[in-house]
């Protein structure tokens, strides 16, 4: 099954193969529509020889094929950029939803945790132990776990249902919210290392340079044909196998303007027609070389970009991972210091918070590590092997 997303540019394929397979109904017998049936049955007309085709003097037939060859080829290049874009934006909407799926782990965890915390300091307010600014406190940090889950549920529930249309779902499926998960965002492998000394040749797999690359021969063969109408197009030989009127004219009095039979039609004095025609291939050429350029300045761009992100994601994961583990280390440190009265509960609370923005941003981290090494083999049009 075709993919939905790909359904807007396969269509454009086709039409361009179809353009070429033109057919000529020279060579089919001529019968009448209807017979009585009275009458002899008619006996077939002779064959009607095919008309005489204008020779390929200058190159304008063999151009033109060239273009529309080369423009077939530029929408191949364009469907396999929209697969590889579809499987990388899939890719990426699978990451950031297993770290929303962490996130709001971690959310529910916390808000667990910090009501029952403010049981206990409710208690302990009631006592007289506590004032009433630490449980004012105390009550703040509820609320502001609350409102984290119900914000990560938001993003959570957007990326599933984004998933859900890029895999093709049915609308009753996106509406279930029915993606299935897979491995954790913890307990996926780590990610490969690309290797030193890729060479910058892999960017010509890129399907938009590959496209942009057709364009551009597409319009030099263009040129050619606009070039060619300058010349009269004209049959060699005639029917029978003689020189045809048209050439004998041609070579007798190349001034006047050619019209013969189906033989196609060029007037010499045309008003600057052809002129601006051929003005008008050259500036499409240019115009197609310059995207070419455009586009291999923005692939080696994209690859400079997602090399450097791939790289310092990696060293981000590491410190997260490293300040998440201290913080968890400082939050049991102050637990007991605040039961026996030597730090207050403020102590407490920070150490709490500065632990929870930790490991949000690092399940965001992690995502997005990922993500940079889908990124790579995006702008590698497809990988470095």
């Amino acid at each position: 099954m075709v993919h939905k997303f790909l359904k807007g540019i396969c269509p454009r394929y086709d039409r361009s193969i179809m353009s070429q397979n033109t057919k000529k109904p020279y060579d089919l017998p001529d019968w009448p529509a209807e017979a009585e049936q009275t009458q002899e049955a008619p006996r077939p007309r002779r064959k009607r020889r095919a008309p005489a085709e204008p020779e390929d003097l200058w190159g304008k037939l063999r151009n033109a094929k060239e273009a529309a060859m080369y423009q077939v080829l530029g929408t191949e290049a364009a469907q396999r950029g929209m697969r590889l874009s579809i499987a990388a934006q899939t890719s990426n909407a699978y990451f950031l939803l297993r770290s929303l799926d962490l996130q709001l782990s971690t959310a529910e965890r916390t808000v667990k945790t910090r009501t029952d915390a403010l049981r206990i300091y409710t208690a302990r307010y009631e006592q007289g132990l506590i004032s009433e600014l630490d449980l004012s406190r105390a009550k703040t940090e509820v609320e502001t776990a609350k409102t984290a889950l119900y914000q990560t549920r938001i993003s959570r529930d957007a990326a599933e249902s984004a998933l859900e249309a890029l895999l093709g779902r049915s609308p009753k499926d996106i509406m279930d919210g029915t993606v299935q998960r897979g491995m954790t965002l913890e307990s996926i492998p780590t990610p490969p290392v690309i290797p030193a000394g890729v060479p910058s040749d892999l960017l010509e797999r890129r399907p938009d340079i590959q496209q942009a690359e057709m364009s551009v021969k597409s319009a030099n063969a263009n040129i050619g044909v606009a070039k060619a109408a300058w010349f009269p197009a004209i049959s060699l030989t005639g029917l029978f196998g003689v020189v045809s009127p048209e050439l004998h004219t041609l070579m007798s009095n190349p001034l006047q303007t050619w019209s013969y039979g189906g033989a196609a039609s060029v007037p010499l004095l045309d008003f600057g027609r052809v002129k601006y025609g051929v003005e008008a291939a050259e500036a499409k050429q240019r115009e197609s070389l310059a995207t070419y350029e455009k586009t291999v300045q923005g692939a080696f761009k994209e690859m400079r970009d997602a090399l450097t992100r791939q790289q310092e994601m990696s060293n981000v994961v590491a410190s997260l991972e490293r300040m998440v583990k201290e913080l968890r280390l400082s939050v049991e440190l102050a637990n007991p210091r605040y039961d026996n009265g030597y730090s207050s509960s403020l102590e407490v609370l920070d150490a709490e918070r500065s632990l929870f923005d930790s490991e949000m941003q690092l399940a965001a981290a992690r995502s997005e590590r990922l993500s940079s090494i889908v990124n790579v083999c995006l702008a590698l049009g497809g990988g470095w092997k």
